[in-house]
């Protein structure tokens, strides 16, 4: 009996609802849809036509008007950027050693010694900092080359590279335009010498 009457009085219940729901213009059996986010909590990430649009603008052709066109490039354009901001670090990096390399050899050291010297010494200069230092402070990274060759033997045994003889272009320049006032002199005078010869022989 108990049971019954709680049957009755849910069933009762749910008329009472569908009555207010009349009310308010909604009709009980069709349910109501509602307009949910995800379950992360973000929107839809699909990309609609002006998107697309955003991101083709200045590209070649038809691929900037065209969305068919458009989305294809757009979709690879994206993936050459997720790959290129991990390979910018990499060549970034390869960039500073070489930079490193090259002014730690003007002081007969190499870079592996170099760096070694300055992990002993404890000194944290980032690649970045060591090879603007290289370049535009060359006083500040000649002192830290002395002591990484200080703190570490193997850069004590100085070793400068050997210095090509280079002519420069004044120099032959110069060379060449004294060999030619030298030549012109010696045919002048020569010249004269036959000019005044010949004029005594006809005097005479």
């Amino acid at each position: 009996m108990e049971d019954r009457r709680e049957r009755y009085s849910n069933v009762e219940i749910r008329r009472e609802d569908d009555a207010a729901e009349r009310k308010l213009g909604r009709n009980p059996l069709v349910p109501e849809v509602t307009t949910a986010l995800p379950l992360d909590g973000k929107e839809d990430s699909t990309m609609n036509k002006g998107k697309i649009f955003k991101l083709a603008k200045g590209f070649r052709g038809r691929a900037k008007n065209c969305i068919r066109i458009a989305r294809e490039r757009v979709e690879k354009a994206l993936q050459y950027s997720y790959r290129d901001r991990r390979t910018k670090k990499r060549d970034m990096r390869s960039l500073w050693i070489e930079r490193i390399n090259a002014g730690t050899r003007q002081h007969g050291v190499n870079y592996g010694n170099f760096m070694h010297g300055l992990t002993k010494e404890n000194i944290q200069l980032n690649r970045k900092v060591l090879s603007e230092l290289s370049m535009h402070e060359p006083y500040s990274f000649k002192a830290l080359v002395n002591i990484s060759r200080s703190s570490f033997p193997g850069n004590k045994n100085i070793v400068f590279p050997p210095k090509k003889e280079v002519t420069s272009l004044r120099a032959l320049h110069l060379n060449n335009s004294r060999f030619g006032a030298l030549y012109v002199g010696t045919t002048l005078h020569l010249a004269s010498s036959c000019l005044s010869f010949a004029m005594s022989s006809l005097l005479y």
